[in-house]
């Protein structure tokens, strides 16, 4: 397969690199505005990519364009693990937000999207367990994680499994103290 040369390179290509170029150098001003450039020529609008990193560096500022990014990344059938980074910046802005139904909501979408991700499921068991104190969600979640992932991102969900079991158990524990 021959290289491409540079002149073969789309033009919205050119001014994502640039973008990524400038972010790498510190410049996030420069880089969003490039990313917006390559936006705005992007004839195919399948550039999940760039939607998801112009995302990233509005997410700080502006909770509703930042949301309106990922939404476009992941209608643009990014590459899995831009959808699984803008599905988990999804969620984390609702909850940030303090909107646990609008998290809970996000978490369900992402899980019935990428039924097989496990971290989605890892995410959505930990939001289970720490915002809805849903030991048996959680539990649950945790354990469809590891089916997808048995090493369990190298233990994490092992942990956190063991943690909610650890709950469970502590509080059968007091009911069977209260008998």
């Amino acid at each position: 397969m021959a290289a491409m040369s540079d002149e073969d390179v789309p033009e919205e290509l050119k001014l994502a690199r640039e973008g990524q170029t400038l972010e790498a150098a510190g410049d996030l001003a420069g880089a969003e505005a490039k990313y917006r450039e390559s936006l705005a020529i992007d004839a195919t609008g399948r550039n999940g990519i760039v939607w998801y990193n112009v995302g990233r560096l509005v997410s700080s500022r502006d909770v509703p364009e930042a949301e309106a990014a990922f939404r476009s990344a992941l209608a643009a059938d990014p590459p899995p693990n831009v959808a699984e980074q803008s599905w988990a910046f999804l969620c984390q802005l609702a909850q940030q937000a303090g909107d646990i139904a609008e998290a809970e909501k996000r978490y369900r979408e992402w899980t019935e999207a990428a039924p097989t991700n496990p971290l989605a499921w890892n995410l959505f068991g930990s939001f289970l367990q720490t915002k809805k104190d849903d030991v048996e969600g959680a539990e649950a979640a945790y354990t469809t994680s590891l089916e997808h992932d048995p090493k369990g991102k190298k233990g994490e969900v092992w942990f956190n499994l063991s943690s909610v079991t650890l709950e469970r158990d502590k509080a059968e524990g007091k009911k069977a103290l209260r008998r």
